[in-house]
């Protein structure tokens, strides 16, 4: 992939958002809300390339004369007519794109990254170089998909009321200790929640190196089974998860 970036003699144009959130209108049919703290640079030419530090909300017409390229960190952020939030504040580590309208690229020189639509998140591990895609609540609920965890157990035990032969078979290390009421997570990274379920239901959990440092947000009551927690997790990571001997694994699908 190819990009080009301006190189025409205008100087280049900065804005800092100082005290406050501050909203300007970069050019015709492009308004940015700057978080404070949040700068960006930019030149006007044919194409609108802002290289953004921060935090910052695109709104976006659609103009094929003159696209929008949004630079943060080393990723490259193509809007394709839409609304979208760019989240840099540590870029060194990550970034993440939130489309609230429409759909963006979202890539690096090296990579061709995602294409992100609406409700959607990407985040772009600035360490590991690896893009991951995640369905936002709001998305979720539209699509009436479990919104929690604790949403998803209980939509799933309720199928299980329906066919209780299987509880009979369930192994020990796959329920919870009884004195165990309630488990929640306030934006955890699933590492952390692993190693928590991994002494808890004494099993072996491995997931990809992607997932590690993604907060979650879950909760669950006792004597769920792991494996529907961990199927709960995996859907909304849109991961695949599967057994290979005593160990369970969540992936990329």
């Amino acid at each position: 992939m190819t990009v080009l970036l301006n190189r025409n003699l205008e100087p280049p144009i900065h804005i800092t958002a100082i005290e406050q959130t501050e909203t300007y209108a970069i050019d015709r049919g492009t308004n940015v809300r700057l978080s404070t703290g949040s700068q960006i640079e930019y030149t006007k030419g044919k194409r609108n390339e802002v290289h953004l530090k921060g935090t910052a909300t695109f709104d976006v017409k659609s103009n094929k004369e003159k696209e929008l390229l949004v630079v943060a960190g080393e990723t490259f952020i193509k809007d394709i007519g839409t609304i979208f939030t760019v989240a840099a504040n540590d870029p060194q580590k990550s970034i993440i794109v939130d489309v609230t309208e429409g759909e963006v690229l979202f890539y690096t020189l090296k990579d061709k990254g995602l294409v992100i639509k609406k409700g959607e998140r990407g985040m772009y591990d600035s360490e590991t170089k690896i893009f991951t895609s995640l369905v936002t609540e709001e998305k979720r609920e539209t699509e009436d998909k479990p919104s929690t965890l604790k949403d998803g157990l209980n939509r799933i035990s309720e199928n299980k009321e329906q066919n209780t032969s299987g509880d009979q078979n369930r192994t020990r290390e796959q329920i919870a200790p009884k004195n165990v009421q309630e488990m929640f997570f306030d934006a955890e990274p699933l590492a952390n929640i692993v190693t928590q379920l991994e002494s808890l239901y004494d099993v072996k959990i491995e997931i990809a190196p992607e997932f590690s440092q993604l907060p979650i947000n879950i909760s669950f009551e006792k004597e769920e089974d792991i494996e529907y927690i961990l199927t709960i997790i995996s859907e909304t990571l849109s991961g695949r998860l599967y057994k290979n001997g005593d160990t369970y694994i969540l992936s990329r699908e």
